[in-house]
């Protein structure tokens, strides 16, 4: 993977966002069903997933559960591309990433998500202190975020 990739691919797996999305709509399944917003949505796990926090667990039930439960920055579509997420666009040179958040983007209290709850995530998972798993896979040893996720105008 190139520096430029990996270092997009870091804001777009590690920002799990406690309760952050945007607007939702229906979409149609793979199977040609409708799927429709209200409903009832039952799953499968295989063990306990242990802890929910997506920047402490290493635990395969957790991702898939967090799945459900947090948006990133950015995704990664059926063919491997990065699509926008919690950010509506992005630049990324070998040395960083600039991040635009998408409009009405809000938390699970009904807050704004700002620039300063993306950077917070960061330096949680940067600080080797906090125990984050995630230090080195999704957020580089060293990272630290300095202003640059920015609110769509």
């Amino acid at each position: 993977m190139k520096p430029t990739q990996a270092l997009v691919a870091t804001g777009a797996l590690t920002l799990a966002l406690a309760g952050c999305s945007g607007e939702s709509s229906a979409e149609s399944s793979s199977s040609g069903r409708h799927l429709v917003d209200g409903q009832t949505f039952t799953t499968v796990l295989g063990s306990d997933p242990g802890s929910l926090n997506p920047q402490l667990t290493s635990q395969e039930g957790a991702f898939q559960v967090d799945r459900f439960l947090y948006d990133s920055l950015l995704n990664v579509d059926e063919k491997g591309a990065l699509v926008p997420g919690l950010a509506s666009a992005w630049h990324s040179t070998p040395t960083s990433v600039t991040y635009t958040l998408r409009k009405g983007v809000t938390c699970s209290d009904g807050t704004p998500l700002t620039a300063r709850d993306v950077a917070d995530n960061i330096n949680f998972v940067a600080n080797p202190a906090n125990g984050s798993s995630r230090l080195g896979v999704y957020v580089p040893v060293g990272a630290r975020p300095s202003g640059t996720v920015r609110r769509a105008r």
